[in-house]
């Protein structure tokens, strides 16, 4: 597409005149000015166009002029077989009178909804898939118009935003979100939402699109002149979108609007960022989505059991830290292996839960320093911070910030979690091994302790020097990988079985029991 708009550069140069303004997509020209000139520059672009490999097809060019001036038109273009207009489409947006601009407004709507009544019914099996859609797809183009087209947002959205409401959402979500939620629901992924526009959001596209575009008239001055008004927008945005996030936040109970701060760390969204292409691991079934939503905004899942095998009350803050299965140790593993395996990219001697040397009489100042001779962290490797030759080692702790006893604070919760463990072993891994330590401390909703995140940084930067890879696309998909194992791994302690009793799957040795049952086949 490139290519050809600087191939047909000549063309556009050679048929320029006074009075007539040109804009070109690829071979899609359009012109506007007096009817005289446009004429003029339609009858020397049916002439020369040839010689560049341009050849004009008039019964599918379109001439828009305003009702009075439809007589004078037919007469200019006698003959042409130009079809004269009061309005239509042109690239993916309309110009023309209102009543043309008005059936186009209620074709969009019709389209739209039918798009999303099919959506809806396709988030019934695939919510991930039709979140994805919706975000990344019909929303961008619903914004391209919502910037193009005036009075969009205030007419035609408004309609749509009902099958939005009613049917698009619980078929996504699995529940039927209430007034506030839907409002929440709205707010882009980095503040807690979901980026579920709202028709109100839109309001002010069209005015922010001609600002931006109106510095074009003036070339030599309008790169200059873009970027002051560009930033002045962005100025304008932020400060509504703080106003509707506070006016937002007021709305909320404590509950939801703790799990809402939760939701608003860095690191917690990338799951729902990220396309679900099946390769990378992305893809997620239609429950584990529902139950990312649930644990995302507090509310309580679907088809659980009353009471957990251990003997207490089953509710979604006692199966994230319930022990009882193994599902918090497998939690822990799989952001262990994944740290581990980005390490063995850019690291020396990686090493999976490597045991600390035991002691010979050495004492610590600290009464809480490990003393253990099997004492093993979660991994060893050289060369993250300094040079190949200066060992890290690190330790892994995920915690459930629902808990009652987690400190409500996000940061005092990981200063606290990572205090523990910087107690247990940094003195005996200084003194001792001669090597540093960095705690690796994870919210299981998704955010990261500042060691973990100045860990997450610093393997993002060599990644992306050893890849040649730019940095934010390189620190986006680790976030990503940790993002997707928390989600699963949490998921699988909502829902994993955890039986009252396990029953051995072999009682015997394979051998006692094949000489005993006599299960050999007879020897031919």
């Amino acid at each position: 597409m490139a290519r050809y708009g600087i191939a047909i550069l000549p063309l556009v140069k050679a048929i320029e005149k006074s009075g007539v303004t040109q804009k070109w997509y690829a071979d899609d020209g359009s012109v506007s000015g007096d009817l005289n000139s446009i004429k003029d520059l339609f009858d020397e672009l049916q002439d020369i166009g040839p010689a560049f490999g341009y050849f004009v097809n008039p019964p599918k060019c379109q001439l828009i002029v305003k009702d009075r001036h439809k007589t004078k038109a037919e007469t200019v273009f006698t003959g042409t077989n130009v079809e004269i207009v009061s309005g239509t489409r042109v690239l993916g947006s309309h110009i023309g009178d209102e009543s043309t601009c008005t059936e186009y407004r209620d074709q969009c709507v019709k389209t739209y909804t039918a798009q999303l009544q099919k959506l809806s019914r396709f988030a019934k099996t695939s919510p991930q898939n039709a979140y994805a859609c919706l975000t990344k797809g019909v929303q961008s183009k619903m914004t391209f118009l919502s910037r193009t087209t005036p009075n969009m947002a205030q007419q035609a959205f408004q309609n749509i935003e009902e099958t939005v409401q009613n049917d698009l959402l619980p078929s996504i979500t699995g529940f039927i979100p209430k007034k506030e939620e839907r409002e929440l629901f709205s707010l882009p992924l980095r503040q807690g939402g979901l980026n579920i526009i709202l028709p109100d959001d839109r309001n002010g596209d069209y005015e922010w699109s001609i600002a931006v575009s109106n510095p074009l008239k003036k070339p030599e001055t309008a790169e200059n002149v873009q970027q002051q008004v560009i930033a002045s927008i962005n100025s304008e945005k932020k400060i509504l979108l703080d106003h509707k996030k506070a006016t937002v936040q007021n709305a909320l109970d404590e509950e939801l609007k703790y799990a809402t701060q939760l939701a608003s760390e860095k690191g917690s969204s990338n799951w729902l960022n990220a396309i679900p292409l099946k390769k990378y691991n992305f893809d997620l079934t239609k429950r584990e989505f529902r139950d990312g939503i649930s644990l995302r905004y507090a509310r309580p899942l679907t088809n659980t059991p009353s009471l957990c095998p251990c003997g207490k009350n089953f509710s979604t803050t006692h199966a994230l830290h319930c022990p009882k299965g193994g599902y918090t140790q497998i939690r822990h593993n799989e952001i262990r292996d994944t740290f581990a395996n980005i390490m063995k990219e850019v690291c020396f001697d990686v090493e999976v839960e490597p045991h600390l040397q035991k002691l010979d009489g050495e004492t610590f100042s600290s009464n809480s320093t490990t003393t253990e001779d099997e004492a093993r962290l979660d991994i060893k490797a050289n060369g993250l911070w300094e040079s190949r030759f200066s060992r890290t080692f690190f330790d892994v702790k995920v915690f459930n910030p629902l808990a009652k006893s987690c400190p409500r604070i996000l940061n005092d919760a990981y200063k606290y979690h990572e205090s523990l463990k910087k107690n247990k072993y940094e003195q005996r891994i200084i003194d001792v091994e001669h090597s540093s330590f960095t705690p690796l401390v994870f919210a299981c909703t998704g955010g990261a302790g500042p060691s973990a995140t100045k860990t997450i940084k610093q393997l993002a930067s060599k990644l992306s020097t050893k890849k040649e890879e730019p940095y934010p696309d390189v620190i986006s998909y680790i976030r990503t990988k940790i993002s997707f194992a928390l989600l699963r791994s949490c998921v699988l302690c909502l829902r994993g079985c955890r039986s009252l009793k396990k029953a051995p799957a072999v009682e015997n040795s394979c051998d006692a029991i094949v000489q005993e049952g006599r299960l050999h086949l007879p020897q031919l």
